[in-house]
């Protein structure tokens, strides 16, 4: 993978983690914002240092160029030119500068690493306490909603046994249960004396018979259906709440798995990162060649003087590309 590419994947990995970590509500959000500016500062200052230097590598290879064409220009102007050139070229120190852009990276990528360890350590327990609640809801779920589904028939029976002697009780199939399950199931606790008396047969002439078949016992497992039912409910908002804290808690550590795979990359930036650095040491060695050439008295058609030329050329041309795509 190109170094450009390293950086771009580190630079995604960073935005990605701080809107993660951001939407979360974590106090180490401003952490990775001090990273990831820091980061950003440097790449901006290496592309200009990268700038620099192709500057520096073209107008070397300018001055080449015109000594292999065998154009008329004096070795004393030559020498003077290659002396500007060197003054200008080292001057800032650029290359210094490059260089101590590998150990600042390093540094970056220990605090970022440290940063996820810790986001990993923080939320890890509650992730787990997390998932153990929810399993915990689960099984209460499913005892509440046992016990909701064995009311319907509890109070069917207590209707029966509160019925009115006037009134003969119908046995189970005649009454048939698995619709009274069906209608009561569930439902408003105000309907099932109503469908009870409906069941048996009562005329709208026998209204006044319905509040007798309303025992304590039936209001009483009602009353029972309603707090299992608020009971439920509560259970399952419950839930959800910790099923979305969960979801939240997964997407960090996520976040924080990135952000640690973006450190190591950091580090191969700074161990890789070399290309200001290793240009500029060119530069001083294509300066010694052509100096020596030029004081040695070589003549422009010495196969020496077109073979120092001509690779010195090449050389320089090859190193302005790589440096482009770092601009």
């Amino acid at each position: 993978m190109k170094l450009v590419e390293v950086g771009d994947s580190v630079d995604t990995a960073l935005h990605q983690g701080r809107r993660v970590v951001e939407e979360v509500g974590l106090s180490c959000s401003s952490d990775l914002v001090d990273i990831q500016e820091a980061l950003s500062d440097l790449r901006q200052k290496h592309a200009g240092y990268a700038s620099d230097a192709k500057r520096a590598v073209d107008d070397l290879q300018g001055q080449v160029t015109s000594l292999s064409l065998r154009e008329k220009v004096s070795r004393r102007h030559a020498l003077d030119e290659l002396t500007r050139w060197k003054e200008r070229t080292f001057r800032d120190r650029i290359e210094e500068h490059a260089r101590a852009q590998g150990p600042q990276l390093q540094l970056l990528a220990l605090l970022l690493r440290d940063l996820a360890d810790h986001i990993q350590s923080d939320l890890a327990e509650d992730n787990d306490k997390a998932k153990a609640r929810i399993m915990e809801l689960n099984a209460s779920y499913d005892t509440v909603d046992a016990k909701l589904n064995e009311l319907p028939l509890t109070i069917f029976y207590s209707q029966i046994e509160t019925a009115p002697k006037c009134v003969s009780k119908p046995t189970v199939s005649q009454l048939s249960v698995e619709r009274w399950a069906l209608t009561v199931s569930r439902g408003p606790g105000q309907g099932s004396s109503a469908v009870f008396a409906s069941m048996l047969g009562l005329t709208q002439d026998k209204r006044h018979l319905r509040t007798m078949y309303t025992s304590d016992k039936v209001k009483l497992l009602e009353k029972r259906r309603r707090e299992l039912d608020v009971e439920l409910q509560d259970i399952s908002e419950l839930r959800d709440t910790l099923t979305q804290k969960g979801a939240a808690i997964s997407s960090v550590l996520c976040a924080a798995s990135n952000l640690r795979n973006a450190a190591d990359l950091m580090m191969t930036l700074a161990s890789e990162s070399t290309v200001v650095n290793d240009a500029y040491m060119q530069l001083s060695s294509a300066h010694q060649q052509l100096e020596s050439l030029l004081r040695s008295g070589c003549k422009r058609r010495h196969p020496r003087y077109f073979a120092v030329t001509h690779h010195l050329e090449k050389e320089l041309v090859e190193t302005s590309t790589i440096l482009a795509v770092f601009e």
